[in-house]
C-alpha cells in the first residue's frame, strides 16, 4: 500500500481589518492569543501582495467591457435591449460615460452595459487596487516591526497572552522537560510556562520567586493567570525525573512554599478563587533546618515535601497535592514484573545513586515476589549504559524517547521499555484534566 501522506493543517491567514487589529494590539503590547501570535510570526512579508479580487476584478471588468462592446457594435439591434432606462437615468449615465469620451446609442440597457463595465473597472482600480498597491510597502514595514517586537518580548518572557479559560499555569523553575512536553501536547492556549530562565517555548513568562511582588503580579497578569484552572509546579531536574534525591530538585521546599503563597496573594488581590496546586516532585524530598545557640546547643528538624503540603492544605482552603513521578514509575515496574523477583542493574555510580532507594521502594510499597523467575531492571545516571547492556528480556528504564526507537530496532519489545517522560506525562495529563 502507498504510504499515507500527512499534510500540515493550513495556517490561518491574517488580513484586512483582522490584521490591522493584531498589528495595533502588538504595537500597544496588548495581550494576544497564542494562535494569533503564531499566525503573525508566520506571515511572509515578501509574499505580501494584492488580494485576488484587487488583482483580477478590474481586468475581468475590462475584458467584459471589450466583449460586450464588440457584441453590440457587431450585432447592433439584433442584441435584445434587455430593458429601457427612464430618460432621466439615461441622461445621467450619458454624462458619466462622456467623462471617458463614450456614449450609449439609446436608453437600452444593452448599450449602457459595456460602458458601465468600463467605469466599474476604473472605479475598482482607483478605489481599491491602486490604494492597496501603494499601501503594500507600508503594511510590510508594520508587519516586520510587529513581528520583531513580539519575538523580542517572547524571547525575554514578557509577551502578554490571552489564554483559554481553565488553562494550566506550569511553573518549571529553570526549565523542565515534563512541563515542556505537557505544553507541547496540548493546544497552545491551554498551557503557559513560567520560568526563571529563558525557554524556547512560544508561550511562557519570566518569573522569579525572589522578585518584587509588583513584578511577580505583572508576570501573572501577562500570563492571563486569572483564567488558570490549576497551578503545576515542576521542581525536579530533567536528569532526575525518576528516583531523585534532595539534590535532584531545582526548587527548595521554601521556594515552593513562597511560590504557592505568592499565587495565593495574587488571587486575593484580584478577588478570585485560589487555584488548585499540583507539585510534581518526590514526596520524601526534604530540607533540614538547624538552630544553633550561643551556648553551642544545636538542634535540627527536617521538613519533607509531604509535610509542606499537609501544613498548607488546610490554611489555603484550596486543593494542594503531590504527583510523585517515582511512585508512577515504580508501580509500572511492579505491574510489568508480574510477581517475578526484581533485580536492579546499573554501573557502580548508578547503583550508588539509585540502587538502595529503588529496592527500598519496592519493599515500602509491599511488593512481594511470588515467582522464582527474575526481572532485571536497568536504569542509570545516563541512558548509554542501559542501552549498551540491556537484553531483550530485561526491562529498560530510559529518559530519552530516541533510545526507545533504538532499542526496538535492536529487537526489544515496547513492553520491555519504560520511557520516563512519556509515562509521567501520560499520568500527569490525567491528573491535570481532573475537574
Amino acid at each position: 500500500m502507498p504510504e499515507e501522506v500527512v499534510t500540515e493543517p493550513r495556517q490561518k491567514v491574517l488580513k484586512g481589518k483582522e490584521l490591522d487589529r493584531v498589528l495595533n494590539d502588538a504595537k500597544k503590547r496588548s495581550p494576544l492569543d497564542p494562535k494569533t501570535v503564531d499566525d503573525l510570526l508566520q506571515i511572509d512579508t515578501e509574499r505580501l501582495g494584492l488580494s485576488k479580487a484587487d488583482k483580477w476584478v478590474p481586468g475581468a471588468l475590462m475584458a467584459a467591457h471589450i466583449a460586450t462592446l464588440a457584441a453590440v457594435n457587431f450585432f447592433g439591434g439584433d442584441v435584445p435591449p434587455i430593458a429601457n432606462m427612464p430618460e432621466a437615468l439615461h441622461e445621467v449615465l450619458q454624462a458619466i460615460h462622456n467623462l471617458s469620451v463614450n456614449s450609449a446609442e439609446t436608453p437600452a440597457l444593452r448599450d449602457h452595459i459595456p460602458y458601465l463595465l468600463l467605469e466599474g473597472a476604473g472605479i475598482w482600480g482607483a478605489a481599491k487596487t491602486l490604494p492597496s498597491f501603494l499601501n503594500i510597502r507600508t503594511k510590510r514595514t508594520k508587519i516586520k516591526e510587529a513581528q520583531a517586537s513580539v519575538r523580542e518580548r517572547i524571547d525575554q518572557g514578557e509577551q502578554a497572552f490571552k489564554m483559554k479559560e481553565g488553562h494550566t499555569a506550569a511553573f518549571v523553575g529553570s526549565g523542565d522537560r515534563t512541563g515542556e512536553l505537557l505544553s507541547a501536547e496540548k493546544p497552545e492556549d491551554e498551557v503557559i510556562l513560567y520560568a526563571s530562565a529563558k525557554l524556547d517555548s512560544r508561550v511562557w513568562e519570566r518569573i522569579s520567586s525572589e522578585g518584587l511582588q509588583s513584578e511577580l503580579f505583572n508576570s501573572l497578569d501577562r500570563g492571563d493567570f486569572e483564567k488558570a484552572g490549576e497551578v503545576v509546579l515542576f521542581p525536579i531536574k530533567d536528569e532526575d525525573m525518576f528516583l531523585p534525591d534532595n539534590e535532584g530538585h531545582d526548587m527548595t521546599i521554601d521556594e515552593m512554599r513562597a511560590l504557592i503563597r505568592m499565587v495565593d496573594d495574587y488571587c486575593e488581590a484580584r478577588g478570585i478563587e485560589k487555584k488548585r496546586v499540583i507539585i510534581v516532585g518526590r514526596r520524601t524530598m526534604s530540607e533540614t533546618y538547624t538552630d544553633r545557640t550561643q551556648a553551642g546547643i544545636i538542634s535540627e528538624r527536617e521538613e519533607t515535601l509531604q509535610d509542606l503540603v499537609e501544613s498548607i492544605s488546610e490554611s489555603r482552603q484550596a486543593e494542594t497535592e503531590i504527583f510523585d513521578p517515582t511512585e508512577v514509575i515504580v508501580q509500572d515496574i511492579i505491574t510489568r514484573a508480574q510477581g517475578r523477583q526484581i533485580q536492579y542493574s546499573a554501573t557502580s555510580k548508578g547503583d550508588e545513586r539509585y540502587g538502595e532507594r529503588l529496592i527500598e521502594l519496592f519493599k515500602s510499597l509491599g511488593y512481594e515476589p511470588t515467582k522464582s523467575e527474575t526481572l532485571r531492571v536497568l536504569y542509570d545516571i545516563t541512558d548509554t549504559p542501559t542501552e549498551e547492556r540491556v537484553d531483550t528480556e530485561d526491562l529498560a528504564v530510559v529518559l530519552d524517547t530516541a533510545r526507545k526507537h533504538s532499542l526496538i530496532n535492536r529487537g526489544m519489545s515496547p513492553e520491555n521499555i519504560i520511557v520516563v517522560p512519556e509515562l509521567i506525562l501520560e499520568n500527569l495529563s490525567r491528573e491535570v484534566n481532573k475537574s
